[in-house]
């Protein structure tokens, strides 16, 4: 959170539980609330990571990384972080 990086060519999320791949997403926005368009995976070999690959080279400046999951028990969760 709050980091100072280059540009991630990709976000992983990786949860401790199984993934319902249809209840579970990731978001991009940039500071100003504009959505930065986004290619995403749920579940990956583990069926425990979220994905998220900007469909562009990202522009320097704050972005905000919005996800949210459901376990394959119906656990929901959701979060957020800046970077």
């Amino acid at each position: 959170a709050e980091a100072i990086t280059a540009a991630p060519k990709t976000i992983s999320l990786h949860m401790s539980e199984k993934l319902e791949p249809k209840f579970s997403g990731v978001e991009l926005m940039r500071a100003d609330g504009t959505a930065v368009p986004i290619v995403s995976k749920v579940g990956g070999k583990d069926g425990k990571t979220i994905e998220a690959t900007p469909k562009g080279k990202l522009a320097p400046g704050k972005y905000m990384v919005m996800w949210h999951a459901v376990a394959a028990d119906g656990h929901r969760v959701k979060g957020d972080y800046n970077f």
